[in-house]
């Protein structure tokens, strides 16, 4: 194993390591821990889309909507699944902060739009039954 993937190695597992105390704080109510915790992280872990993520939602959890907006809005534009992930938690912050309901259902038509997302089907699971 190279110097270069051991780092790589090391790194997935400190974000993944990461990632999980956050969901601990969370689930356990240590906000301020958990505040803490993402304040001493690293500037390279805590500025992925993954990461952020999850500090979002410990913020949410605890009702602080600016911090959770602002550690959305610090965020460089990201595609695929955690893009469309931090879309929508950006979307559910404005409903929480500002009432912005039209946003969020535009941003969720369009991430639905995009991933050929209709309802259809889950419509006529449930008419079946």
């Amino acid at each position: 194993m190279t110097h270069a993937t051991k780092k790589i190695n090391s790194m997935e597992t400190s974000i993944e390591s990461a990632k999980a105390s956050i969901r601990t704080h969370r689930a356990r109510g240590t906000f301020a821990e958990g505040h803490q915790f993402i304040r001493n992280l690293p500037q390279e872990i805590r500025s992925l889309t993954s990461v952020a993520i999850e500090v979002a939602q410990l913020y949410l959890v605890q009702g602080q909507y600016t911090l959770a907006a602002t550690t959305c809005e610090d965020q460089q534009p990201a595609s695929g699944e955690e893009g469309a992930v931090l879309e929508l938690l950006q979307a559910f912050i404005g409903i929480g902060r500002y009432s912005k309901l039209r946003t969020a259902l535009k941003t969720a038509q369009r991430i639905g739009d995009a991933w050929h997302l209709d309802g259809q089907d889950e419509e006529s699971k449930l008419s079946r039954q």
